[in-house]
């Protein structure tokens, strides 16, 4: 059945560089279909103003003209902000939206191989936030020298390696969201606000993750999330599968606690398994309680609280 079903956009699967070790993609024609699907989208500010002048400018609105995203990166966040690709499949009146992003005036246009860029103002970032449409279909956001290579692979050349493309479009064609790494936990640490938290991702166990897999199913009544980090031995995942399992214990000892009592509730269907040298994750939570920590009714301390019970 999943074979049956649509998955990741081989036109932006060829444009993400080769060398691409981030890469997360949004189905978001197929989300508008599902009722959780339709929530997120309602999170734009329909009725802040600037939302609605610029789709009046533009005639673009996101909730409506976009099909699919994807996301590739080469670097770890640790390395510099915006070194990456934002990859867009929809529907752009290109006259109107580069007109507006002109008239603007936050940055300079450089044309590249017949394609206008919008270069982000110099600042001191390494890498300011640029803006290309390519055509009515495709529109890429990143760092400059990004932008130029997804113009260069247009045009063909080298792109992601057949076991990454597979693998992308076997997460795809059975999921909404998705997300494959294999940037190392440890090396992402350091952007993570909570200190302990921080150094809980720096140990051996986090060490030895080679790869991850994250996956959101948005069924009709339940959120159903997949996850499998491979570690580089056996043993590695057996001591990776332990500290998952005793951080979900610690919230949910405190499930009387207010604080915690709604991130346990969610802990409550986790189930982790350590296979081979692979650690898998399933989790399915009711569509309403996930719908209530977006809002913000759930808990914002929990690694807090571990950490101090810890």
């Amino acid at each position: 059945a999943v074979v049956l079903l649509p998955a990741a956009d081989q036109g932006l699967l060829s444009l993400a560089m080769p060398d691409a070790k981030v890469l997360v993609g949004a189905d978001v024609e197929r989300m508008r279909v599902t009722p959780f699907g339709r929530f997120l989208l309602d999170q734009f500010q329909k009725e802040e103003k600037n939302f609605q002048e610029f789709i009046a400018v533009t005639g673009f609105d996101p909730r409506r003209d976009v099909r699919e995203v994807l996301v590739a990166s080469s670097e770890a966040p640790e390395k510099g902000p915006g070194k990456g690709v934002v990859l867009v499949r929809g529907s752009f009146d290109t006259t109107r939206i580069q007109t507006f992003l002109k008239s603007m005036g936050e940055g300079s246009v450089v044309n590249y191989q017949g394609v206008d860029i919008i270069a982000g103002k110099e600042t001191k970032s390494p890498a300011p936030g640029s803006f290309a449409v390519l055509n009515s279909t495709l529109a890429a956001m990143g760092d400059l020298d990004n932008l130029k290579a997804v113009i260069d692979r247009q045009k063909g050349g080298q792109s992601l390696d057949s076991r990454t493309i597979s693998r992308v479009q076997q997460l795809s064609a059975a999921n909404h969201l998705w997300l494959l790494t294999t940037i190392p936990l440890a090396d992402v640490a350091g952007k993570v606000g909570n200190s302990q938290a921080s150094g809980v991702m720096k140990g051996d166990a986090f060490k030895s993750i080679e790869q991850i897999t994250c996956a959101l199913n948005f069924g009709e009544a339940k959120v159903q999330l997949t996850g499998e980090a491979v570690a580089g031995s056996e043993k590695d995942a057996s001591a990776l599968a332990d500290v998952v399992k005793f951080v979900v214990g610690i919230v949910q000892l405190n499930r009387d606690n207010k604080e915690t009592a709604d991130m346990a509730a969610v802990l409550d269907t986790l189930e982790v398994k350590a296979s081979g040298n692979t650690v898998k994750l399933t989790l399915a939570v009711p569509e309403a309680q996930v719908e209530n920590l977006i809002r913000g009714k759930g808990d914002k301390r929990v690694i807090r609280n571990i950490s101090a019970e810890k």
